[in-house]
């Protein structure tokens, strides 16, 4: 949000902000595909290893 690639917040109430959901899904498809693998403990299973 520091740097303004985060969409800007929705002022809701006096004490409430909220954010687009078009606008926040626009900028996670707009994000670079991690190459990373998920951690072993995170319940990620490949697809065709048998356990």
């Amino acid at each position: 949000m520091r740097e303004g690639a985060f969409p800007k917040p929705r002022v809701l109430s006096g004490r409430r902000v909220g954010w687009l959901l078009r606008e926040v899904e626009e900028w996670a498809e707009s994000r670079p595909v991690s190459a990373l693998l998920p951690p072993k403990n995170s319940g990620y299973r490949k697809i065709g290893v048998a356990r």
